[in-house]
């Protein structure tokens, strides 16, 4: 499936000053209603991030599930890559092997989940909070020290757990703020406050409003490989279905178009 965009320029060349070596402004929020395309456009993101190679990409989807921090901290080490991240799994193994009382310094790389999930028991207590401290602390030394940047881009924020709201707000915004080795996109129907005074210097708010102009959804046609019923000129077409009522935001517009058959002419 294609990822084609009904315009969005301005946030592409957001997202391509993000990826500069030099950026002053390291964290974009996207925000906009339900329909408008915020997923659709952090793919576009994470696949132009990919192809520049420069970068570890950390991608998480609140959308549907309900990510904890236990979750967060595993998918960064995946994404990262554990060997990478010498300061985090030595403090994962030394508080597990108390915990525990065994050693696991022959057990390699393995399992880093399930002693996360000894570690970092579920319920909320003053133990956790000292032990996520502690964790976060080596995490983000590492995540200094790393050859390559590491962009993370958190989709649907809103629906994020709160102790994963907190996590990104208080800790990894904040260090944002002091490396230039990371870089941050999060969309959502809300965000945090780009005012605030830890990291809102180095922040970027965009309001996405979507597009109904024909010529916008052209390459959305072209990228999906649908033929245009009837014959009917595509312009033409494209402004009837972007008038209708019925397709009030760019993801009912997007569904009929996927709807259309595929031109066989470019099959």
């Amino acid at each position: 499936m294609g990822y084609a965009l009904a315009n969005y320029k301005k946030e592409r060349r957001l997202f391509e000053q993000l990826l500069a070596a030099e950026c002053d402004s390291r964290i974009l929020l996207l925000q906009g209603g339900s329909g408008v395309g915020k997923t659709t456009l952090l793919q576009v993101c994470l696949s132009a991030a990919r192809k520049h190679g420069q970068f570890h990409c950390v991608p998480l989807d609140f959308k549907g599930a309900a990510l904890d921090i236990l979750d967060l901290l595993h998918q960064i080490g995946e994404a990262v890559e554990w060997e990478n991240l010498a300061n985090f799994t030595q403090v994962i193994e030394q508080i597990h092997s108390s915990t525990v009382n065994v050693n696991l310094k022959a057990n390699s790389l393995i399992g880093f989940k399930n002693r996360l999930q000894v570690i970092l028991p579920s319920e909320n207590s003053e133990q956790q909070k000292m032990v996520l401290l502690e964790l976060t602390k080596a995490l983000l030394i590492d995540l200094k020290s790393l050859e390559r940047a590491v962009l993370f881009i958190f989709d649907t924020y809103e629906k994020a757990l709160q102790e994963v709201q907190d996590w990104v707000f208080q800790h990894l915004l904040t260090e944002v703020a002091k490396n230039a080795g990371l870089r941050v996109v999060l969309a959502g129907q809300t965000v945090p406050d780009e005012k605030t005074i830890q990291w809102g210097h180095c922040c970027t708010l965009q309001p996405l409003k979507p597009s109904f102009c024909a010529e916008d959804w052209l390459p959305v046609i072209t990228e999906l490989n649908r033929k245009i019923p009837h014959n009917m000129n595509p312009l033409q077409f494209l402004d009837v279905l972007c008038k209708n009522e019925a397709f009030y935001n760019p993801a009912t517009i997007r569904k009929f178009i996927e709807g259309l058959p595929f031109c066989e002419d470019n099959l």
